[in-house]
């Protein structure tokens, strides 16, 4: 957020210094959060009311009722995070981790979920004070009244508390919300950068059946994945085309390497047989001239449901997807695999690497708003005419990757 947003970098700032005693990046996510509530959730509300809305103005504010006024005392003299801890001994598990993971996220362990988030609310208002903070919920019990006397003050203007969402609804929200995700299987893996002057055939992978695998990325979104062994240093560009596979070295390693090249034109021009993946939001872009859609998988990095509806409206059309989970290196990554098929033709593979929790929603949300019967087919058939290309994809993004990110734009 930071590299998109440098504005942002203060306030990131000031929330790591809120969090600086914090090894756990679990907890610490925890304390942003909470932290962030506290100081927002002051008692004014009950004053607004007393006072009536159109009595009431900025100016009646008080020092200790200004969110940040509270932050800046928080940044000062955090308390004792850890001390309030609850005691469970789930927590120790998800404390450890010095990354965020996915099975962090897992909604079986959303009742320890709210319970750490509570705490961490309740260890704030420690320092913010329990005279002038709600508490963690209570705003719930307020807003109602709010609300009312805005709407006699307001006349006509239509203003009422948040209608709960149709399930079908909510189901759309929860996707689009972890269609962005993040996560991480693993370290970074080592790796190093061949020479361009390295012809492409000796960047061959799998000496069984040889061939080719090529990929166009953002730097940052293929760069992370690795640490670069000595003498090697990231590729230069903002999108990068390159051949890429994994070698044994004679130490019991597995390295992944990787050779910059123009576009998949210049990779296509090889006499291996070559398969690629491109992620949708770079199909317009110069290193992708040259692919060839049979050889070819989409990483779905656009909003799903909002481009089924324009990819269905194509007469005779239809979506076929199903979910399959690849193991390589010991390292398990679940995939949402999709095809769509207008009027009898079939367009490329599409795939999105998903955490675990990631399936499951997308599972239930597809479900719900896709009935069977329809346009959205879920089935594994269609995998049969991709077998070949679909098992090499796989394969090494699964074994060559640790870090997947879905966020078009990454």
């Amino acid at each position: 957020m930071v590299r998109s947003y440098p504005a942002y970098s203060g306030h990131f700032d000031a929330m790591a210094d809120v969090v600086a005693a914090l090894d756990s990046p679990y907890l610490r996510f925890h304390v942003a959060h909470a932290a962030s509530r506290a100081c927002m959730q002051t008692r004014v509300i009950e004053r607004v009311l007393d006072m009536g809305l159109e009595a009431f103005s900025l100016a009646a504010l008080r020092e200790r009722e200004l969110p940040d006024l509270r932050f800046g005392r928080l940044r000062r003299t955090p308390p004792d995070w850890q001390a309030h801890l609850p005691d469970d001994p789930r927590l120790t598990a998800l404390l450890e981790p010095t990354t965020l993971t996915a099975q962090m996220f897992d909604p079986a362990l959303e009742e320890l979920w709210v319970l750490v988030n509570e705490t961490m609310y309740d260890a704030a208002v420690s320092v913010l004070g329990v005279d002038d903070t709600l508490g963690v919920n209570e705003h719930l019990l307020w807003t109602p009244k709010l609300v009312s006397a805005a709407q006699e003050v307001a006349g006509a203007v239509d203003i009422r508390p948040g209608r709960l969402l149709r399930q079908s609804e909510t189901r759309a929200v929860v996707l689009g919300n972890i269609e962005t995700e993040g996560f991480s299987v693993a370290d970074p893996l080592p790796a190093r950068i061949q020479p361009s002057s390295t012809a492409l055939e000796l960047m061959a992978a799998d000496l069984e059946h040889p061939h080719l695998f090529a990929t166009v990325r953002r730097s940052t979104s293929l760069t992370d994945n690795y640490a670069w062994e000595p003498g090697s240093r990231p590729p230069p560009g903002d999108v990068l085309c390159v051949v890429r596979r994994t070698i044994h070295e004679d130490d019991g390693r597995h390295v992944v390497e990787l050779r910059q090249t123009t576009d998949l034109a210049e990779v296509h021009g090889s006499e291996l047989p070559v398969v690629a993946v491109v992620p949708c939001s770079l199909l317009d872009h110069p290193a992708t001239a040259g692919w060839r859609p049979a050889r070819t998988a989409l990483l779905l990095d656009l909003p799903l449901t909002e481009h089924l509806d324009l990819w269905l409206n194509a007469p005779k059309s239809r979506f076929h997807y199903t979910f399959l989970r690849v193991e390589s290196f010991g390292r398990v990554v679940p995939f949402l695999v999709g095809m769509i098929e207008q009027d009898g033709h079939a367009l490329p593979l599409m795939l999105r690497p998903l955490s675990h929790a990631g399936v499951g929603v997308h599972q239930a949300a597809l479900a719900e708003l896709y009935p069977p019967g329809g346009q959205v087919v879920a089935d594994h058939a269609f995998l049969e005419a991709h077998d070949e290309v679909l098992g090499l994809v796989l394969a090494h993004l699964a074994g060559e990757e640790v870090r997947f990110d879905n966020r078009m734009g990454r």
